[in-house]
């Protein structure tokens, strides 16, 4: 098994069998994957919190029948500013929703990728939610070809009919702590 050197952000991460893991990584080089972590459940795992969403991480894999597999990791950025803040990263996780329901597993997709690291950099570096939301919408709506409106133009309500049309799926805005309600225009 020859192994790749990956760059990529760590999505989900999930229990599988008794001490294995299987972590959703959306990468640069192969754009959504899913890579089994051997014993990441024993108490012996060396890797300790590396396969955590939010992580930026590098990466040795190795493609094996059913699955890629985790050879190596190390971390390229935590993102630990954002982690302790709860708007800021119920915001991420937001994000990574719109993401997961515009990506294909195996396809890459540079500039949606691009698109999320910038964002989850600026939401780290305490960038108002509100610019950065409609920021992030209007890229990825852009990247993926699914709205011709212009970003002075771009809003909310075009979010969704847009997002909406082309994945059949409105994502939930975050439960916020404080009171953060986006621009709703009447439909």
């Amino acid at each position: 098994m020859s192994s790749s050197p990956v760059t990529g952000l760590i999505v989900k991460s999930k229990v599988f069998f008794e001490k294995d893991r299987i972590i959703t990584v959306f990468t640069k080089e192969f754009g959504l994957l899913s890579v089994l972590v051997k014993g990441a459940q024993s108490k012996s795992f060396r890797y300790g919190s590396s396969i955590e969403p939010l992580n930026l991480v590098s990466m040795q894999i190795s493609k094996g029948r059913s699955f890629y597999y985790l050879q190596s990791i190390d971390v390229l950025n935590r993102f630990t500013t954002m982690k302790k803040e709860y708007n800021r990263l119920m915001f991420a996780y937001y994000c990574f929703d719109i993401l997961l329901l515009v990506c294909v597993t195996g396809q890459a997709n540079e500039q949606l990728y691009d698109c999320i690291v910038t964002t989850l950099f600026k939401i780290d570096s305490e960038y108002s939610l509100r610019t950065l939301h409609k920021w992030y919408c209007y890229h990825v709506v852009s990247i993926e070809g699914i709205s011709d409106v212009s970003e002075s133009e771009f809003n909310y309500h075009e979010f969704t009919r847009s997002f909406g049309s082309y994945t059949g799926v409105i994502p939930k805005l975050p439960q916020y702590i404080e009171e953060f309600e986006m621009e709703k225009e009447p439909v």
